[in-house]
């Protein structure tokens, strides 16, 4: 990652995606290059296609498609990670954040199918990439439904957030360390 992703990254407005990714493809390479570099995933599924298990009334199209699923390896579970596989939206560095969000509240309601053998999973932890963090109301609605931004400040590290908690991060020299959030636990009032 370039000097100038790691300032932009620190200026961002949490309110578009950060970075100096002119596509998507390219954001995607990068965020590629930093799972590869950590070792805490065995697999990383691409442009994975699932199901709505429970449309709203009146939603006609159930059929969606999430960028990545990750899912841990051995030494990511043996740091503690508990919370299964993790899905990714990617997006290109200046995107306004509302629309992939509102995405990744559809796919938190999906099952995925993992080719080639179509193995079905639910995915409980969504991220988008690259998103230094969201505050306020917007961050708690976040945290409730086990959604939160990724993002790197540096050449190979990871942060996985949720509200104004970090849910796993991962350094430069790829070991993963664990924020254990209660997410998503809550049912009615608050």
């Amino acid at each position: 990652m370039s000097t100038a992703s790691v300032e932009i990254l620190e200026t961002c407005d949490r309110t578009t995606t950060c970075g100096d990714w002119v596509t998507e493809k390219e954001s995607a390479l990068a965020f590629e290059a930093l799972v590869e570099h950590s070792g805490c995933f065995k697999n990383n599924y691409h442009e994975v296609y699932g199901a709505l298990m429970q449309p709203r009334p009146q939603q006609k199209d159930v059929r969606v498609r999430i960028d990545r699923i990750l899912i841990p390896s051995t030494k990511l579970l043996d740091a503690g990670w508990a919370e299964g596989a993790i899905g990714v939206e990617l997006k290109r560095s200046g995107e306004k954040i509302g629309r992939p969000i509102s995405r990744m509240i559809d796919y938190q309601r999906a099952v995925w199918c993992l080719e080639p053998s179509c193995v079905q999973i639910y995915v409980k932890w969504i991220f988008l990439w690259p998103v230094l963090g969201c505050a306020g109301n917007f961050a708690s609605v976040l945290a409730q439904n086990c959604l939160g931004t990724v993002h790197t400040r540096n050449s190979h590290s990871l942060y996985f957030q949720s509200g104004a908690v970090t849910v796993l991060y991962i350094g430069d020299d790829g070991q993963p360390s664990l924020g254990f959030p209660k997410n998503g636990a809550r049912t009615g009032s608050r």
